[in-house]
């Protein structure tokens, strides 16, 4: 009578640990997902902060093409691309290609994402763009940089310094020009190429 009670408790016994030990392993393999989240997040971190610590380098302007937001150029092996070292480092353009404040007033005003450069002549392109005069824009330009950080950005903490100067410059363009048509005569885009030296030139 007690070995058939003890083998009776046994066997509940078991079956309880057997329907447990799903939950068991489930817990310990969330345990451990969560530890190698916190460790890569840990890892991005500190990669994080030691690329910023690093100092910005200027960046010389001269063959090279900035892209702006909406923007993307298609290349060539012709157009001299080496992307082979990999390094990623701070940098600062001084110089943001030609057209910077139209192109910008273009994404501004909401323009859709263009390709800028044509590959087969080396040329950005600019194509006519709409916008609608807006007088009230002007208000912006009164304001302070905390302002303009807050309403103008999507990522206030994330900009850089010239940010501001940068919204500033491009509403006074699009106040300067309120008719964008007037900027593209005959609906012919704006063209523009390298010189020998490099630099970008309005071509005719």
């Amino acid at each position: 009578m007690l070995n058939s009670i003890l083998f009776d408790g046994w066997r509940r016994c078991d079956r309880s640990v057997r329907a447990c030990l799903p939950l068991l392993r489930s817990k310990k393999k969330k345990k451990k997902k969560k530890k190698k989240k916190k460790k890569k997040k840990t890892s991005q971190e500190e990669n994080g902060r030691k690329f910023s610590s690093k100092s910005l380098v200027d960046v010389d302007p001269k063959c090279l093409l900035y892209v702006q937001q909406r923007e993307f150029a298609a290349t060539t092996p012709a157009d001299r691309v080496n992307v082979k070292t990999g390094d990623v480092f701070p940098s600062s353009f001084t110089h943001k290609g030609p057209a910077e404040e139209l192109r910008s007033a273009r994404t501004f005003t909401g323009g859709q994402m263009v390709d800028i450069y044509d590959s087969s002549r080396g040329l950005v392109k600019i194509e006519p763009c709409q916008w609608s005069p807006n007088m009230d824009i002007a208000f912006w330009l009164s304001q302070d940089d905390d302002t303009i950080l807050k309403y103008l950005s999507t990522s206030p903490m994330a900009e850089p310094p010239h940010f501001v100067q940068h919204m500033k410059s491009t509403i006074q363009f699009l106040l300067e020009h309120p008719d964008s048509d007037s900027l593209f005569p005959g609906g012919q885009p704006q063209l523009y190429h390298r010189t020998d030296t490099g630099d970008w030139e309005r071509a005719d």
